[in-house]
Parts: C-alpha cells; structure tokens; sequence
C-alpha cells in the first residue's frame, strides 16, 4: 500500500520522478519502525497481567516458546505490526474521506443519517449492537464503498489447477487479480451504477441488504478480515494508488 505504484511497477524506481519519492518512502518506513520498535519494548516491559493480551504479547510468548522461529520471530513481528498500521489507517481513513465528501455532495442523504441516529438511539449512548438497526446508515456507507471502491484492484490469487473459462484456458500457477471495481460499476448487477443511491442496499422492508456482487473486502480466502454548486465544487475522480483516495477537498462542519 505504501508504495503505491512501486508495488506493482518496480522498475518505476529508476526513473528520476520516483526515485525520490522512493528516499521518501524509506524514510517514512524507517520512522514507522522506530515507532513499533518502541511499543514492543514497551510491551516487554510491561508487568501487569491483563487475560486480553494484545497482539505484540501474544506473538513475543509464542517467540518465547521457540517453536517455528521461522514465524515467531522479532522480523515478522514487525512486518506483522507494520501491515496492520498501513492497512487499518490508509483504508479507514480514506473510507471516512470518501463518506464525508458523498454527504457533502447529497445533503438529502446527509439529513436522513442523523434522523436514522436520532430513531434508533433515542437519548442513549450507541452499542455495539446498534449499528445493526441503522439500516439506512449502513446502506449509504455501503453504496460509498460500491461507488467508490476503495480497492479498485483485488488482491493477487494463484491458480492451483489449469481451469477453462467463458472459453479461455487459465494455465496453473498463473496470477490472477479480481478487478472488483468492474464488478461493482456492471450494470448486469447494479442498476445505473453511476448513480449514488443507498436505496439500492435495502430490501422491500427497508432491512439492510447485502447482494452477491458486492465485495468491498475483497474476495476468497485472502479478503479483509476487517467505506450544482457541489457538483462543480467537488472532485471525484480520485488519486491513482493502490487505494483508491479521494483528491484533497475543503469541506463545512456544523453542529447538528
């Protein structure tokens, strides 16, 4: 995610343009290493006894053990935290962007998310368990991810066996990308796809629906284990990267 282009054109690293943003990119990884190197030391020396261990204590008793070192060990460590800080901050974040900048766009929609909130919660404090019952909250940050799909690339697959598709021999071992954006602007199964209508997520009831063809997480086993003034005003057509970021935009926030 980092390396955005890098990642899929090495060679981009000789050119001069990104040669640069590679120094850059190093340094940047070098600080976030500084950074986890910290929490593990601090992890290490922490002495209280707490039955939800968190991540790092967990991988440092398995290190402990000294079972599949190949695994367990200081440099998958952080690999591992550094996987996590990337993919958790780079698409929550860019989900958020993505959401804010449609409501700005659809005030409609922007008005029926606080009455949604207002409905369902009363005067109480939200739970975890009432997310379920915004219903139409759901559907618009759902219609966000399908309209703007954050990940427009699938993670890469192999294929295990020769396979034979709509007439093409797919051969073993070759590498296969989803191109979940296709799947999610085909009109064959989201009607007008252009359009930003959350509608399209809730059944006859006004429940939450969530259709076959839309996978926001990825798909298979590797998917995320984890969304007229105005119009001429605000960009959309977002920055080119692994993750599909919104251009920078200037946005109003009023109390409700």
């Amino acid at each position: 995610m980092f390396g955005a282009p890098l990642n899929f054109l090495p060679f981009l690293r000789f050119l001069p343009s990104y040669n640069n943003k590679l120094k850059s990119l190093k340094e940047a990884v070098r600080r976030v290493h500084e950074i986890q190197a910290t929490l593990i030391d601090e992890c290490e020396k922490s002495t209280c006894v707490d039955s939800r261990l968190n991540l790092v204590k967990v991988f440092q008793l398995q290190i402990s053990e000294g079972k599949r070192q190949h695994i367990y060990n200081m440099d998958q460590l952080h690999y591992l935290l550094f996987d996590l800080y990337v993919t958790f901050t780079e698409t929550t974040m860019c989900s958020l962007l993505w959401i804010l900048l449609y409501l700005a766009q659809y005030p409609e929609v922007q008005n029926k998310m606080p009455q949604e909130l207002s409905h369902v919660l009363q005067d109480k404090t939200m739970e975890g368990g009432d997310f379920a019952n915004l219903h139409y909250t759901r559907a618009t940050i759902a219609e966000v991810a399908r309209n703007r799909t954050l990940i427009p690339l699938g993670i890469p697959h192999s294929v295990s066996e020769q396979i034979c598709v709509d007439g093409f021999t797919i051969p073993k071992g070759v590498m296969i990308m989803p191109l979940l954006w296709a799947i999610h602007m085909d009109p064959k199964f989201h009607k007008e796809p252009e359009d930003f209508r959350p509608e399209r997520f809730l059944d006859s009831d006004g429940k939450f629906s969530k259709p076959e063809s839309f996978l926001p997480f990825q798909s298979g086993k590797r998917k995320c284990i984890g969304l007229s003034e105005l119009t001429t005003a605000l960009d959309f057509t977002g920055i080119c990267g692994v993750t599909l970021a919104p251009k920078p935009q200037k946005l109003i926030f009023s109390k409700i």
